[in-house]
């Protein structure tokens, strides 16, 4: 008997005999692994390009090369070595413009034509690469246009800062061909990881080297390095997509790690250096504009005279300082912000931002300021406060006094200096880690009035709490506070509102202005610990920002894992983020159906356990979104105990599958044959039937078509047909069912036919004698 396989196998060999293709060039786009035809072929501008030319089926000959306007390719390994010194450095007059363009290397068989790579190092093209190319031999010719696809429009945008040591990205010792390599490599394996070469979107990168910050000065080795990057048509996922790739891959480019990375929806404001014959000299910071904060004000002490100058950096670069506010009467009483912006009759935070305020006459000696509240009582003062909180115990631990509750530490303090005072929230001056967010009771009017009664100036108060719609994303943690150094004070719920505070101030808000929008908050609190912990604290934050930004999470989220990471070791474990919520550990217990425990899961997950009375079915249960909880368990699937009739009607007949047990198989002979063969189906143990499994039956067209082919006479005029024919049969033949004795037997009796025609002695001297043309 025949076996299936060896049928198929001397069916493929049969038309194999019967045609040779003839050796030509052809192109291969070594990317996509796809053959290039049309003689078109479309790029996206500063996108890598591998382009193969080969001959299909001729071995050997002269070497293929291509050209460009009639003009050859550079070779690439010529290229390299004139344009790279054997000191690893570039050689004179070489730009990092000519590495910008297309290689060939090339033999007898092949020549790759790319963009230019030196092992790890590569340099990704620019836009004038397209154009006409041709692959020649000497004696064949093949043409290729090579269309650059140039963004154009709109387009979203952010930017990535980040400080490190360029030179390890790169075998060059030269620093625009690192940061070319750095900018490439990071290109393709975090920008487009995954995007078509040639379709929408296109997005482009563009890194360089931007002014070190006050504090690298000490470390000019360090570099600072800033990459825009685009997508064209605009995206307001681009951030959130590729921003998080960059965080993964930028530290495995480079053997030592890049510190500070920062990023930017609107672009950044260098570090930079002013000076005023009148005024003074400052240094203005660099600034990152970040979400939809696109300018940012930043204050500074007139040198050469009373009150602040003020600067503001907007997505073009830095404002002219102004320099209004210096030289103010030594008389004035001034109320400044936390930003050094000059505070009038009204003041508007954002509710649970950190406050502070001071005041004084900043061109006066001599005089002591207070804060009062609207009642005209004074301000507590900070100091005081905590040293009236605690009990020092042993080894230096603070123990919360019992008549206070967290709640206490949620207002605003005074604390004083020699000429001004501060109203601020809640901080431990002596332990600079040690804060609490205030509340959303410090609104009100305060009044800053000198020690003498002749200088006061009134501020009214106000917050400005949240509303509408908001991105929002949530993470867990179990943590051992033993190991947390932010406080020494023993007590959990303590611990905690200090470490919401710093993370808060670290990670979410970092560098924020806290009196405009977006409005961000974070809400802390303690969650049932997970079945594997056995000691620690499970706690779950919730952090938001109104109104919605969609490079929210990604930026934050980094931010905070950096932070976590960098406070204790060991003080964090089990952490994990999640956009939909969390549900936590719990039990439910049921007469009828069993307890269970339900483990911590996150939003919008469906858990299913055994059900007590039939372990082989199960009861679920759904975490729904957004930290709303859990559903009630769904016992409907216990309650079940069989499939019900089910009527499938097939190309292999129609079966009709009766009530059948749970977990338990049903079996139908199959319609159309072959004898002997079943159809099985399983009950599964939630009562719902499985996927039939009908391979083992017969399609009857199948079975015609078979029968049909082999009462056909075969005749050299008709015989290629015929294996043609038989060749399409067999392949649609692929499951067992088709595969039974009489459709072998109809195949095994039109082959031996086959055979018998070409053992015949007139064909065989006929063959031997004549060109046969069996195409």
């Amino acid at each position: 008997m025949y076996s299936f396989s060896k049928v198929m196998g001397a069916v493929a060999l049969f038309l194999c005999l019967l045609s040779v293709a003839d050796s030509q060039l052809q192109f291969f786009d070594w990317g996509t692994g796809e053959l290039v035809t049309g003689g078109i072929y479309k790029i996206n501008q500063g996108y890598n390009l591998s382009l193969v030319c080969f001959y299909n089926g001729k071995p050997g000959g002269p070497t293929i090369t291509w050209f460009r306007n009639q003009i050859q390719v550079l070779d690439n390994m010529n290229f390299i070595a004139s344009s790279i010194t054997n000191t690893s450095k570039l050689s004179e007059g070489v730009s990092i413009e000519d590495f910008r363009q297309l290689f060939q290397s090339s033999n007898s068989i092949s020549s790759l034509m790319s963009s230019y790579v030196n092992g790890s190092d590569i340099i990704l093209p620019d836009s004038s690469i397209g154009g006409h190319y041709t692959c020649e031999d000497g004696d064949n010719l093949l043409n290729l246009t090579i269309v650059v696809s140039s963004p154009s429009g709109s387009f979203s945008e952010f930017y990535v800062r980040m400080t490190g040591l360029i030179f390890s990205a790169s075998s060059v010792n030269n620093k625009d061909y690192d940061l070319a390599v750095f900018e490439s490599r990071l290109f393709t394996n975090a920008v487009i990881a995954g995007l078509n070469a040639s379709d929408d979107p296109i997005r482009t990168i563009s890194c360089s080297f931007v002014p070190l910050t006050a504090q690298h000065f000490g470390n000019q080795s360090l570099d600072r390095i800033e990459c825009n990057v685009r997508e064209y048509p605009p995206n307001k996922q681009l951030m959130l997509n590729v921003a998080q790739n960059i965080y993964e891959t930028i530290n495995l480019l480079v053997s030592e790690d890049f510190q500070e990375l920062q990023i930017s929806e609107f672009g950044f404001c260098n570090e930079s250096y002013t000076t005023s014959s009148v005024y003074g000299n400052n240094t203005w910071p660099e600034i990152a504009l970040t979400s939809r904060r696109t300018s940012s004000s930043v204050s500074r002490s007139c040198n050469f005279g009373c009150g602040f100058v003020t600067r503001i950096c907007r997505v073009t670069g830095w404002d002219t300082p102004d320099y209004s506010r210096c030289g103010v009467s030594a008389e004035t009483v001034s109320i400044f912000d936390i930003n050094g912006a000059f505070v009038r009759d009204f003041y508007t935070i954002n509710q649970g931002y950190f406050f502070l305020l001071f005041c004084g006459i900043f061109c006066k000696t001599g005089e002591e300021f207070k804060w009062f509240d609207s009642n005209g009582n004074e301000v507590q003062k900070l100091t005081e406060f905590i040293n009236s909180s605690f009990t020092l115990v042993n080894d230096g631990i603070r123990l919360l006094n019992e008549e206070l509750s967290i709640s206490d530490f949620k207002g605003l303090y005074s604390q004083q200096f020699i000429g001004r005072t501060y109203l601020i929230s809640y901080i431990d001056l002596r332990r600079e880690s040690e804060l609490i967010l205030p509340g959303i009771s410090i609104s009100g009017s305060y009044t800053c009035r000198s020690s003498s009664g002749n200088y006061s100036q009134t501020v009214s108060v106000s917050t400005k709490n949240p509303s509408g719609p908001f991105t929002q994303f949530f993470f867990r943690f179990t943590a051992f506070f033993i190991n947390i150094s932010l406080t020494d004070v023993e007590d959990k719920d303590y611990k905690l509102e200090v470490l919401e505070a710093n993370i808060f101030n670290e990670a979410v808000v970092d560098s924020f202005n806290a009196t405009i929008n977006p409005i961000r908050k974070i809400y802390c609190h303690f969650v049932p610990l997970m079945e594997e912990d056995v000691t620690g604290d499970r706690v779950e934050c919730d952090v938001r920002e109104y109104p919605p930004n969609s490079s929210f999470v990604a930026i934050v989220w980094q931010n905070i894992s950096t932070f976590i990471s960098d406070t204790d070791n060991n003080a964090f474990q089990s952490i994990v983020m999640s956009v939909t919520g969390f549900c936590s550990q719990s039990q439910t217990e049921s007469l009828d159906f069993g307890v269970h425990t339900w483990s911590e899961s996150v939003g919008n997950t469906i858990l299913a356990l055994p059900c007590g009375n039939h372990p082989m079915i199960n009861v679920t249960r759904m975490c729904q979104t957004n930290g709303v909880g859990w559903e009630n368990p769904d016992y409907s699937q216990c309650e079940t105990n069989t499939c019900e009739n089910d009527t499938i009607v097939t190309n292999r007949g129609t079966f009709q599958w009766p009530v059948t047990p749970v977990e338990s198989l049903a079996f139908l002979t199959c319609p159309h044959g072959p004898i002997g063969a079943r159809a099985i189906r399983q009950c599964r143990r939630n009562g719902a039937w499985d996927t039939h499994d009908i391979s083992n039956c017969a399609d009857p067209r199948i079975t015609a078509e078979f029968a049909s082919i082999a009462d056909t006479n075969v005749t050299l005029e008709n015989v290629v047909q015929i294996v043609q024919n038989l060749s399409n049969i067999v392949m649609l033949a692929s499951q067992p069912g088709d595969q039974n004795e009489n459709n072998l037997r109809n195949v095994s009796s039109l082959l031996i036919q086959t055979a018998n025609l070409f053992s015949s002695p007139n064909v065989i001297i006929m063959l031997s004698t004549e060109d046969v043309s069996m195409v």
